[in-house]
């Protein structure tokens, strides 16, 4: 008997504790969620090139790696795919019509638009933020040079005018800086200009070929891959140059970094075999890389948009996990504490009465 008026104390003080972590003064009003410890939102789509057998094609899948489809199919080269701000277009290379030059397509493939129109090579297009222009490199003039347009095709303008190669264009997220990897002496660096040309500012000096440069989101950092180790690798460095980190470090040839429209991770392919290329995805800081898809093969220039759809990608063989929202319930009121508190009281001043009966009757 006196372990059933233990129990029944016990089982009561455990109550009242939890209801007032539950629904005390810290958390009223507040909205709860059930956070999705294993799962890792995986938003938008990505975009990149692709070889299958003699040609090169555009694929494009949901971030999470499902849903692989491409948007070219012509026996041709098609590469350097960019989005559109707002997503709804792509502006990619191709050399459909005898030459490289450069093209926009809807986001679903249809309606294919010829922008430049030149016997010379047009290549590595790349959308400003406000997606009125269009950079990309051009060897028009007998020098590869870094171009400026319209999204139509007009007001085709060269804005480097020099004698170095200059290629791989990228605009900040301001619009008012571009990126671009300059050739000094056979070795090729990234660069820094404002969008007309004006004032370029060499960002990296190593013996080794640094290629690509992405902007983060919030335009503080630029990514790239290098192959100042002899085997490509991942860095990324502030937009001013400093505070170079190798992202990768040798763990295999590593290269086409882009950023993940929130800012939190980089996509990219590294090389498995040699003409295999998988697409893997890691941390901004280098952390949990992981494969993403199914996709084998010569590839390259992705490119992530877009903050739908969102999904959440799962460990293999993890359970699903769901994140519902749920509300608090209504704030608690003093008569509920003092309600509890007489439920207490009672509780306790019971078993003290129950277990001096039952003593005195032994």
């Amino acid at each position: 008997m006196s372990r059933m008026i233990i129990g029944s104390l016990f089982c009561g003080m455990l109550l009242i504790l939890c209801l007032f972590p539950v629904w005390g003064p810290d958390s009223w009003g507040k909205t709860f969620h059930c956070e999705a410890t294993i799962a890792q939102k995986m938003c938008g789509k990505i975009i990149f090139e692709g070889r299958t057998d003699d040609n090169s094609e555009i694929f494009m899948m949901d971030a999470n790696g499902e849903n692989l489809m491409s948007l070219t199919s012509n026996l041709t080269y098609n590469s350097d795919p960019a989005w559109s701000p707002d997503g709804e277009e792509i502006v990619f290379a191709s050399d459909r019509d005898g030459n490289f030059e450069i093209y926009i397509m809807n986001a679903d493939g249809s309606n294919v638009r010829r922008l430049t129109n030149n016997p010379a090579f047009d290549g590595s297009p790349s959308w400003s933020p406000d997606g009125t222009k269009i950079a990309f490199f051009s060897n028009r003039d007998g020098n590869t040079e870094i171009y400026v347009m319209d999204i139509d095709g007009s007001n085709q303008t060269n804005v480097t005018k020099d004698s170095p190669s200059d290629r791989s264009p990228a605009w900040s997220p301001d619009g008012k800086k571009i990126a671009f990897v300059r050739d000094i002496n056979n070795d090729d660096e990234i660069f820094v200009m404002n969008a007309d040309g004006s004032n370029p500012v060499n960002l990296t000096n190593c013996p080794g070929s640094d290629q690509r440069p992405v902007w983060s989101p919030d335009g503080k950092k630029i990514a790239f891959h290098s192959y100042r180790n002899e085997v490509g690798e991942i860095f990324v460095m502030n937009a001013d140059g400093s505070d170079l980190v190798n992202l990768t470090n040798g763990r295999a040839t590593e290269r086409d970094p882009a950023w993940s429209p929130d800012g939190t991770m980089i996509v990219y392919f590294r090389k498995t075999a040699p003409l295999t290329l998988e697409m893997y995805v890691m941390n901004s800081d280098g952390t949990n890389a992981r494969r993403l898809g199914d996709y084998e093969g010569p590839a390259g220039r992705p490119a992530w948009c877009c903050t739908s759809p969102c999904k959440e990608e799962l460990p293999p063989s993890s359970p699903p996990v769901t994140e519902e929202p749920f509300t608090s319930p209504p704030p608690v009121t003093e008569s509920f504490q003092m309600e509890c508190a007489v439920i207490l009281i009672v509780l306790v001043g019971g078993a003290i009465l129950a277990y001096v009966f039952f003593k005195k009757r032994s």
